[in-house]
């Protein structure tokens, strides 16, 4: 799948957070790729390729502009994740494993 793949690279190249759960990010990416066909409409005013550069951007970057992080509670790179449900399942594919 190239979602899984995409992600599994951008983690073995270092780029993610380090308490990042694969598994989260890839169905959290895909459910939102998903649902924008529910909702888009261009007469709301966004061309389509405004909606795929903010849905990049937001993926790739959160909605927090940088710095903000302690100010929302969160820790990123300072604690560990919590191992899920999903990430210790048997049928998780290596993109959807949690790092160790």
């Amino acid at each position: 799948m190239y979602w899984s793949q995409l992600i599994e690279a951008a983690d073995r190249s270092g780029s993610l957070r380090p308490v990042t759960d694969l598994f989260v990010a890839l169905m959290l990416v895909l459910g939102a790729l998903n649902w924008t066909a529910e909702w888009f409409s261009p007469k709301r005013g966004a061309s389509a390729l405004a909606v795929a550069d903010q849905a990049v951007a937001m993926a790739l970057c959160g909605v927090a502009k940088p710095g903000h992080e302690a100010e929302l509670g969160l820790a990123f790179g300072k604690r560990e994740a919590r191992k899920t449900k999903s990430a210790r399942s048997s049928r998780a594919t290596p993109a959807t494993k949690r790092r160790t």
